[in-house]
């Protein structure tokens, strides 16, 4: 499923359980995943310029601010701070999703990576 929006989500896993038990199926044997695009800085203003080189690479955020694409990645994606980042895992982990698949378009940002995993050893 893409993006990660948790209600959809919820709606969608709904509807594939049932149509689970229609088929005799447990929905406990298929692995719920969201592949999204991520967005992670150690802090306010790393976040702001991995926004900004986002814009770069990503033609509907070039015009933007970099306030104004950290929101529009969070509405569809994983975007903030660590913490921020980790709490919104673990809001999707609730929701039920099992395996998040980050999208990771900052090729020349190795920090951003390491950002990434430092949100991944904060949700285990």
């Amino acid at each position: 499923m893409n993006p990660l929006d948790l209600d959809a989500f919820r709606s969608k896993s709904a509807i594939l359980d049932g149509y689970c038990r229609d088929l005799g199926r447990s929905p406990d044997e298929i692995r719920r995943s969201v592949m999204c695009v991520a967005l992670v800085g150690r802090d306010r203003d790393e976040l702001r310029q991995r926004a900004a080189a986002l814009g770069q690479v990503i033609p509907r955020y070039r015009e933007m601010e970099p306030d104004a694409v950290v929101s529009a990645v969070a509405e569809r994606g994983l975007a903030g701070t660590v913490d921020e980042a980790s709490e919104r895992v673990r809001e999707a982990s609730k929701a039920g999703v099992q395996l998040l698949c980050c999208q990771h378009f900052l090729l020349d940002d190795p920090g951003h990576l390491e950002a990434l995993a430092e949100v991944a050893r904060a949700t285990g």
